[in-house]
């Protein structure tokens, strides 16, 4: 097993992936493909940035691959608040995201 694999950030960032990906498959894709297309490249950005967490060899190189990791679930969270401005999620389902975004963040401040 790979050091990355141990990680409880890593575990929860894929099912956050595999989560936030078939909600854009499902409700984004078909309506705003550069929408999609944005958030399904962050979300795999975001996985594997907290991939890179588990690689740094010092306490400064992983607080700034954390702070990458968090910038990202923001990039991610604004992609879905334009999605539901534009009328393609429900507030619901952006509150939903919003509230796993969060735990995620939460998460990832226990490794700074």
């Amino acid at each position: 097993m790979l050091k990355f694999n141990q990680l409880q950030a890593y575990d929860e960032a894929k099912k956050f992936l595999l989560y936030a990906e078939t909600m854009v498959n499902r409700y984004i894709d078909d309506k705003d493909e550069i929408t999609a297309h944005k958030l399904k490249g962050s979300l795999l950005t975001f996985v594997s940035d907290i991939a890179r967490i588990a690689s740094a060899e010092n306490d400064e190189q992983r607080r700034e691959e954390v702070i990458q990791a968090a910038a990202l679930l923001h990039e991610i969270a604004a992609g879905f608040d334009i999605a539901k401005e534009k009328k393609l999620i429900t507030e619901e389902l952006y509150e939903k995201l919003a509230t796993k975004v969060k735990d995620l963040l939460d998460l990832l401040a226990a490794y700074k």
